[in-house]
């Protein structure tokens, strides 16, 4: 499934019956028999000594206090003696941070040591939710965004280093809506100390990896969506019963809705429908693997709840009120077509025709007690749970940004001397269409008279260490504005150890008025050992052209494309590295190009079946570290061969021993029409948005 870069509201319209069914289920339904109620452990960590009504304020069951508010309740304090030791004086910063007075909030502050030296850690924590929290600028709000991020980032991680019991507690009241099942049962077998802290490192490291920013930065982002999860979202109890997402590992006593838990693990929807007079809502993400939909409603699968209670559902139909089995099939699909009808605005986000037009199939289903009605419905809940189980049991984070433009990608590996690391090249290029052109200066003439496109790229590989982050902006420049089909490349040399790396490849339009749009995907690169004494290949670099400015050994250059595509005559060229060979040995290269339908074969046909054949010898040279290498730049040519998709395979044998190294492959693509490639290109595997 694949989605056009579009952003719609909501659909006007909805329909009065199914409010009207919506009240008068809220007023008879009893708790159901057999519903398995949600073990509650209340985790605010207001300390008990408190007065009564500041831990009533203080729990997260309820609405942000306001400024009159906590005014009010240290009016009511100070009578009782007011705020007399540190944990009081927190209390009172948390009151006023939570009423979104940061500079009050800090000054309400205790030291971070007490008096005899001994660290705060509960104190410092404290202190980051206040600076990390705080909006980008507003009255009232201390220093820069990114300064905060700085300060609050570090007191962070320093108190997390000093954690102690409390501080434990009051962060897994801050994390555990991100976290997954597994990692709930992990937290929960943790003492305080090193190995816990330990721990939220790695926690936040993979998110901030999978948003490509910082671990400072996702902090930020976290604490500011939580806290408008908490205001907008809030329940006024702890939710007693199980439902879908209970299921799937949403922490137990979570103070939001289904509806808050989406928004602090995902963010901002790209689309979202609200039905008129209808309690219930439909939020749509973008992801490159296909659209993720949730349909949110008060309603439980014993029928409805507390109204403040927006659960994610199993089918869209449970909104109107029916989620039994024998109700839905008593009412039928085409009764309910009018809840799918709404979310038609949702058809753009759908290549695969099958989720297109949902209101049809239902009224298709036919009416009461048909069959055809259940396996619809079946066939929904496979999807929306696939979606759920997506966003509650895994990590879904992803990049802050409008999926608007295409690109092609690929990882090239190639060894290190003497060393088992290897030189990763992870290169991408943006198809001009979805760029923005503008006007540029000449650096000779000093006039306006070319032509530039900005694209940023970010790079996060998540390695042992932590998240490691690279940045660029590729503004090349031009005499005339490029055709739709070209691509603007990119390209981070990365040196990485034998492992499999995760990592995250973001490109943006840097120069779109639309403010942040671009693309992303995520992947992994894998860096094998080196094996002595047996032969092997590197990957395969391919270009449409000699010439560009990429090299590895400072004498062949090439302008490397991932997208794969020979040139219009049918040429093509490559490099690669042969390794495994001692110094001054002969061995023997073979080059073969077959049809995509024929890889497997590459190595078995005959001559006369294959596109293109080269054999040739050459001699292993010492590189740096004393150890064979072989460095190959070749010409192939596709001569007269039919449009499409073939294979180049690559083959060495080291000619003293008979040994062969295993084939390299790599994709060639021979478009019949111009921009085809962009969509057919064997190694492009990122998300085509503009179909």
């Amino acid at each position: 499934m694949t989605r056009r870069k579009r952003c719609l509201a909501g659909w006007p319209g909805g329909w009065l019956g199914s409010s009207l069914v919506v009240c008068a289920s809220v007023a008879c339904t009893p708790p159901a028999a057999g519903v398995v109620p949600v073990a509650v452990s209340p985790v605010s960590s207001a300390s008990d000594t408190l007065p009564r009504h500041v831990r009533s304020v203080l729990s997260p069951y309820r609405d942000h206090p306001s400024v009159a508010d906590v005014r009010r309740v240290l009016l009511k304090w100070g009578p009782a003696g007011g705020p007399a030791t540190a944990t009081d004086s927190v209390a009172v910063a948390v009151l006023w941070r939570r009423a979104g007075q940061y500079r009050s909030a800090l000054e309400a502050l205790p030291a971070d040591r007490a008096g005899d030296g001994t660290p705060r850690p509960r104190v410092t924590l404290e202190r980051a939710r206040i600076l990390l929290q705080a909006p980008p600028s507003g009255p009232g709000v201390p220093g820069t965004f990114e300064e905060r991020r700085i300060d609050g980032g570090s007191a962070f991680w320093s108190a997390c280093d000093r954690m102690d019991g409390p501080t434990k507690r009051a962060l897994w009241e801050d994390l555990r809506g991100l976290s997954t099942p597994d990692e709930q049962a992990a937290w929960a077998e943790l003492e305080a100390g090193s190995e816990a802290c330990a721990w939220v490192r790695h926690f936040v490291d993979e998110r901030a990896f999978r948003m490509a920013v910082s671990p400072e930065e996702r902090l930020q982002i976290h604490y500011a969506r939580l806290y408008e999860a908490r205001a907008l979202y809030y329940l006024r109890t702890p939710r007693l019963t199980r439902d879908l997402t209970d299921r799937l590992g949403r922490a137990d006593s979570l103070e939001i809705d289904d509806r808050g838990l989406i928004y602090l693990r995902m963010g901002e929807s790209l689309a979202r429908i609200s039905p008129f007079m209808d309690l219930n809502e439909t939020w749509a993400y973008y992801r490159p693997e296909g659209p993720r939909v949730f349909h949110f409603a008060p309603v439980s699968k014993a029928g409805l709840r507390a109204l403040g209670d927006y659960r994610i559902l199993e089918n869209l139909a449970h909104a109107s009120g029916f989620t039994m089995p024998s109700e839905l099939m008593g009412v039928g699909g085409g009764s309910l077509a009018y809840l799918y009808q709404s979310r038609r605005a949702l058809d753009f986000l759908y290549e695969d025709a099958r989720f297109r037009q949902m209101d049809s199939r239902m009224r298709a289903a036919g009416d009461r007690f048909n069959p055809g009605f259940q396996g619809f419905l079946a066939w929904e809940r496979e999807i929306n749970e696939g979606d759920a189980r997506y966003a509650v049991s895994g990590v879904p984070d992803a990049p802050q940004l409008t999926a608007g433009i295409e690109f092609a990608y690929e990882t090239l590996r190639f060894r290190e001397p003497g060393t088992d690391r290897s030189e990763v090249w992870f290169l991408a290029a943006t198809r001009v269409g979805d760029l923005t052109a503008r006007a540029a200066t000449d650096p000779v003439t000093d006039v306006d008279a070319l032509v530039a496109y900005d694209v940023g790229a970010q790079l996060a590989v998540l390695a042992p260490g932590g998240v490691r982050r690279f940045e660029l902006v590729s503004q090349p420049l031009f005499d005339d504005p490029l055709a739709d089909d070209d691509g603007i490349p990119v390209r981070f040399p990365v040196t990485l150890t034998p492992e499999a790396h995760p990592y995250v490849l973001v490109l943006r339009d840097a120069g779109s008025e639309r403010g942040n749009l671009g693309n992303w995907v995520l992947d992994t690169v894998t860096v094998s050992a080196r094996q002595s004494g047996l032969p092997s290949i590197s990957d395969i670099a391919v270009a449409a052209d000699s010439g560009g400015s990429w090299s590895r050994d400072g004498k062949v250059y090439l302008a490397v494309d991932p997208t794969h595509v020979v040139a219009d005559d049918g040429i093509a060229h490559v490099y690669f590295e042969t390794y495994g060979v001692r110094p001054g040995r002969i061995y023997d290269v073979e080059v073969r190009v077959v049809q995509e339908a024929l890889a497997d074969l590459a190595f078995e046909l005959e001559t006369e079946s294959l596109t293109f054949i080269l054999r040739f010898p050459s001699v292993a040279t010492a590189d740096s570290a004393g150890l064979g290498i072989g460095r190959h730049h070749l010409r192939v040519e596709l001569g007269a061969s039919d449009p499409g998709a073939y294979l180049l395979a690559v083959r060495a044998t080291d000619r003293r021993t008979g040994i062969q190294s295993l084939p390299a492959v790599t994709p060639l693509y021979r478009p019949e029409v111009r921009d085809a490639h962009w969509r057919e290109a064997p190694r492009r595997r990122s998300t085509i948005v503009n179909p």
